[in-house]
């Protein structure tokens, strides 16, 4: 409220500045046109007033200046007062927004009101089941208190009880020891008469006999004892150990048939692969001898080259015998060939089994290191012409294979120590 009415006082002061203003504008202009009327007066009356004319002139300036200068306190005026009038506007939505704020909390201390009432109704409720409950705690204790007394004689009763189940257990296991001792003792001197005479209880119920003599009876013992004596020892396991070596020897018989029919099925099995292996073996040998005999062509520009067995009856123990042809020559094993001669040959034999079984990919380590330049390049352009069916890695010192390459890998140390590895594409570098 302070504030509104604080507003209000810089309306009111606003509203009387404006008005001042308004009055002092209007003796401005009444004093204007008087001026006007003098100057017009002063200059049809005389001429020679040119001076008073230019001091008037000067004030009209000025209360032109003046005038301006009023007219633009005017206007701060008004947007000072519009500026008041948007404040006067928020402070009053501020006092509906607080009387609403009032009224709310009217509301909630009326509800909290009813919920007070309510509440002490239920206190009341609470508090008699409370007296309720703390008069059935008493009778529980008291039921307790009782139970408690019973409690405690049932368990002098059953002390009572439990000494006199520890006499009865107690004259039980002497009872049992006894038991165990007699018993011991009874199988005691019935494993010495087994270990003596070799009887059994039932065998001496059997034969138990009425004695008319002790010293008859113990002569007659002693003569029985000396003969089982002389007999040795009686194995009562024969039987068993018999059963069981039968038992043996039928199993070794079940797996000598076993292991000799193992034998001819694993013979048999073995003359199949053999023979399976003989043909695929010749099979792929002519095929391997054709492609090497192409290839050799191909990478001497002529000639011939063989492979040969030179034992045609076990060809799987066979050794295998390389001839070649370069052209200018004759046919000669390998061994009489140069050193070249029987790398390019070489050569040649392991793109003959690769034609056969080609691989994704090839290494080559200084394959071709023993090659003069003319066989070198054409191991080079034969690698190029191959490429296109599989990929070579070759390690090389060669300039014609490194020539015929689609990527170099260099490996150099510019510092002692220290390698780098340098790349190149030779394709690009054709282009350019």
């Amino acid at each position: 409220q302070s504030a509104i009415e604080k507003t209000k006082e810089q309306i009111d002061s606003s509203q009387a500045a404006y008005q001042d203003a308004e009055l002092k504008s209007a003796s401005l202009r009444d004093q204007i046109a008087s001026l006007d009327d003098k100057i017009a007066r002063a200059e049809t009356e005389n001429r020679s007033a040119s001076e008073q004319r230019e001091l008037l002139r000067d004030d009209v300036t000025h209360l032109e200046i003046s005038l301006q200068s009023l007219q633009e306190a005017l206007q701060e005026i008004n947007s000072n007062m519009q500026r008041s009038d948007e404040e006067e506007e928020k402070h009053r939505q501020r006092l509906v927004d607080i009387d609403e704020t009032i009224e709310s909390y009217r509301i909630r201390i009326k509800t909290e009101q009813e919920n007070i009432i309510t509440a002490r109704g239920s206190l009341e409720v609470i508090e008699q089941q409370l007296r309720e409950l703390e008069q059935s705690l008493q009778l529980s204790s008291q039921r307790q208190v009782t139970m408690q007394q019973e409690k405690r004689e049932l368990y002098q009763s059953l002390q009572n009880k439990s000494e006199q189940l520890g006499l009865l257990r107690s004259s039980k296991a002497k009872q049992e020891a006894a038991q165990e001792r007699i018993i011991e003792q009874r199988d005691d001197l019935l494993n010495r008469i087994w270990e003596t005479y070799n009887l059994t209880l039932h065998e001496i119920e059997d034969r138990t006999v009425e004695i008319d003599s002790q010293a008859q009876a113990k002569r007659e013992r002693n003569r029985i004892r000396n003969e089982l004596e002389g007999m040795g020892a009686i194995n009562h396991n024969a039987l068993n150990d018999y059963e069981a070596l039968s038992n043996r020897l039928e199993s070794s018989e079940a797996q000598r048939k076993d292991i000799e029919n193992a034998r001819s099925e694993l013979k048999e099995v073995i003359s199949s692969l053999e023979h399976a292996m003989r043909e695929r073996f010749q099979e792929t040998f002519h095929r391997i001898n054709q492609n090497f005999s192409q290839v050799f062509s191909d990478l001497f520009s002529g000639g011939i080259a063989q492979l040969s067995l030179s034992d045609t009856e076990d060809i799987l123990d066979a050794d295998i015998e390389i001839r070649a042809q370069p052209p200018g020559k004759k046919l000669s094993r390998l061994s009489l060939l140069s050193g070249g001669e029987r790398c390019l040959t070489a050569i040649a034999l392991i793109f003959a089994i690769l034609q056969l079984k080609p691989t994704p990919f090839v290494v080559f380590d200084e394959i071709e290191s023993s090659l003069d330049d003319v066989n070198g390049q054409r191991f080079a352009n034969y690698i190029k012409n191959y490429s296109d069916h599989m990929q070579f890695i070759l390690v090389t010192h060669r300039k014609p294979t490194m020539e015929a390459a689609d990527r170099l890998y260099g490996v150099t140390m510019q510092e002692r120590g220290i390698s780098r590895v340098l790349s190149m594409k030779l394709s690009n570098v054709d282009q350019e």
